[in-house]
């Protein structure tokens, strides 16, 4: 009986020794392994952030090329129209400026400078046609760094220019802060020659602006040197570091970024290390994770956005913001592919004289005539109607559900009696019309191509009647 009361009694006590062992034996192999977690932490760190680095310069040259497809819709990218065009994205944009170059090197910028980018070697590549990033510049203005994202501009297959942003590499600092080792961390992106090109904001003047310059004067840890170091840089290597500097520990891990030959480096001081041997571990982990995932989050609704936004800028003519021609016809056939009410119309006009318009008004005012006729197709048609501007003052209506020729022909004509209201609200002398010409599916044709092909003859025969009418079979 006083055996099983002492089993009883000692239960609990050799419970609780169990637990300290264990506890014991955990903090002995946590010490042991501190080291190795954080250099697989520093490991997984660098690869992230030189992901996150590659994915925003990546979009911001996918950015660039867009807008190099919107630039080839003019026969002249330094025309007026396109400079203004230029001047009202670069606001949208997170470039300093940017700029418009033609194949000699003449330019323009945003903000209407003139310039010549002969002999710059992303000139000679973009005229390769060829996108990218180009090195390292150097503002003569203020010393900042700066690098030219450039995508050429093609007219019918050939290279005519270039679309330059300037992107201002103090802008990336913003993603390489760290913030999972609770502000302890430093970051810089460098060049292997040792010049450091960003830092995050904890980590200005921690190096100096060479860190080969810097290591030159720490004490490594055992098979590692200086010399090793410089033949990893020079061959895309990474490598995992630890040093002594000013009675300090440091470890650090250095990767390839992936652009250009850009490389990340990470570090940590030992203290933050043995520091987090005290850290309660489960909530360093959730820590860890919500940074990870709202991190993760922010990155992929800002892609999101700016993808919805090249997406936009791609499909829409950026004078009237109207459908341009390639998504004009794409959507017009894959409704009539697909459609199981087939019965539809396409209404192609323009604007009688409107060179006329321009020689004698300005293509200012002719520039504000094209956005009312626009404005008023949008005033006058469906929401559900698809509405495009095809290039100059060619317009294109494409009414699905068109069964009723007469009710449609006679909306047309209301159509071009309120375009000819608009000389009275421009307040000019000159009158204004359209001609139109209708073609219908599938009678007409059952692509767009067909049915375009078909409405355009039929606009130029109402021109050939004096023009201010519609035309249909």
């Amino acid at each position: 009986m006083n055996f099983k009361k002492f089993v009883r009694m000692a239960y609990p006590i050799v419970l609780i020794l169990l637990m300290v062992v264990f506890m014991l034996l955990y903090s002995v192999r946590n010490i042991a392994m501190t080291k190795s977690q954080y250099e697989t932490r520093l490991q997984e760190t660098g690869h992230q952030l030189a992901d996150e680095i590659q994915l925003h310069m990546k979009t911001s040259v996918s950015f660039v090329e867009a807008f190099a497809e919107v630039f080839s819709e003019y026969e002249d990218i330094h025309s007026a129209e396109a400079l203004d065009t230029l001047q009202r994205v670069s606001k949208k944009t997170d470039f300093t400026r940017m700029w418009l170059t033609k194949a000699n090197g003449d330019a323009i910028s945003s903000e209407g400078k003139a310039s010549n980018a002969l002999g710059r070697a992303y000139l000679e590549n973009g005229l390769m046609g060829l996108s990218g990033i180009s090195e390292v510049q150097y503002s003569n203005v203020n010393g900042e760094r700066n690098v030219v994202i450039y995508a050429p501009i093609y007219q019918k297959e050939k290279i005519t220019g270039l679309i330059i942003g300037i992107y201002r590499l103090d802008e990336l600092s913003q993603i390489i802060d760290i913030t999972c080792f609770e502000g302890h961390g430093h970051c810089s992106i460098f060049l292997p020659d040792g010049e450091v090109i960003v830092n995050s904001e904890n980590t200005k003047s921690l190096y100096g602006t060479n860190l080969l310059n810097y290591w030159n004067g720490v004490y490594f840890d055992q098979n590692q040197s200086l010399e090793t170091i410089k033949n990893d840089l020079k061959y895309d290597q990474d490598g995992i570091i630890s040093y002594q500097k000013d009675g300090y520990f440091q470890y650090g891990y250095y990767y390839p970024v992936g652009i250009n030959d850009w490389f990340t480096y990470v570090s940590l001081p030992e203290d933050v290390v043995t520091k987090e041997y005290y850290n309660n571990i489960i909530s360093t982990i959730i820590i860890c994770c919500c940074v990870v995932v709202v991190l993760t989050l922010f990155l992929v609704n800002t892609f999101h956005k700016k993808n919805k936004r090249l997406v936009k800028l791609a499909q829409t003519d950026s004078m009237t913001e109207l459908l341009n021609r390639g998504a004009l016809e794409k959507m017009i056939d894959a409704y009539l592919s697909e459609s199981e009410t087939p019965d539809s119309a396409l209404l192609l006009f323009d604007i009688d004289k409107f060179k006329h318009v321009n020689d004698t008004l300005g293509h200012i005012v002719g520039d504000t005539l094209l956005k009312r006729v626009a404005l008023l197709m949008s005033e006058e048609f469906r929401k559900e109607d698809v509405l495009g501007r095809l290039g100059g003052d060619e317009f294109v209506i494409f009414i699905k559900n068109a069964a009723n020729d007469k009710k449609l022909k006679n909306k047309a004509n209301d159509f071009l009696d309120k375009l000819r209201l608009i000389s009275d609200e421009l307040d000019v002398k000159i009158d204004i019309s359209g001609s139109m010409g209708i073609a219908f599916s599938p009678r007409d044709g059952k692509t767009f191509a067909q049915l375009y092909s078909r409405a355009d003859e039929l606009m130029y025969q109402a021109k050939d009647r004096g023009g201010d009418c519609v035309v249909t079979m």
